[in-house]
């Protein structure tokens, strides 16, 4: 599985697990974890495990995060790959 994020423009995809890169966001945005857990309804100690990877939140959990960071989730069916046919003489 791959994580895309983009962020004015940049794209950000690859080795940063996907909660490193909501607390990326979280520092732009001059945000503490406790400012980001009062938002979400949460803990200052739930947003600092999950931004450590040491617990997963919920799908709705991090719906909630993302809200709160003003990021917008968007799921896409994976690109298939094209097949390009090539015209081929039998000699």
């Amino acid at each position: 599985m791959m994580w895309i994020f983009e962020n004015r423009g940049t794209v950000v995809s690859g080795k940063k697990s996907l909660m490193e890169l909501l607390r990326c966001r979280r520092k732009e945005l001059g945000l503490t974890q406790i400012e980001l857990a009062s938002k979400t309804q949460s803990s200052q100690k739930q947003i600092s495990c999950y931004e450590s990877n040491v617990q997963v939140p919920t799908v709705g959990k991090f719906l909630s995060v993302c809200e709160a960071l003003d990021l917008e989730v968007v799921l896409k069916r994976k690109e298939e790959e094209k097949i390009i046919e090539v015209p081929v003489e039998v000699k």
